[in-house]
């Protein structure tokens, strides 16, 4: 009887160890082409693309977090504060905003047109 019982535990020790050798290969084999492919356009990475460069000329400048004054306000600019200005505007609240990124805090955000100074790229 013990040798039944042995030679049944052996067997499913065994098998489970070939499935999960087969697992464990199947786990690690790279995606193909059209799986990253796919992937990309499921879950696509949004960059904005810069336009223009400026600089920001007034002190105490909001940079919000969306356009309008209701945006929270992610950091205050000052005047000379280098910027570069993406391809998104937004009229909102009587204003045009603008997407930029400030180079010295290397954040995006929203900030109103007029306190922006255009320079040659």
């Amino acid at each position: 009887m013990k040798k039944k019982i042995l030679a049944i535990l052996l067997i499913t020790i065994l098998s489970l160890s070939f499935s999960m050798t087969a697992l464990a290969e199947e786990n690690t084999k790279a995606p193909d082409n059209s799986t990253i492919a796919q992937s990309a356009i499921d879950n696509p990475i949004v960059t904005p693309r810069t336009v223009d460069v400026g600089y920001i000329n007034a002190d105490g400048v909001r940079l919000r977090t969306s356009a309008g004054l209701s945006g929270t306000v992610l950091a205050l600019l000052y005047t000379g504060d280098s910027i570069a200005i993406t391809n998104d505007s937004v009229s909102k609240d009587g204003y045009l905003w603008r997407y930029v990124e400030v180079d010295r805090l290397g954040i995006y955000g929203w900030v109103a047109d007029m306190y922006i100074t255009f320079t040659e790229a």
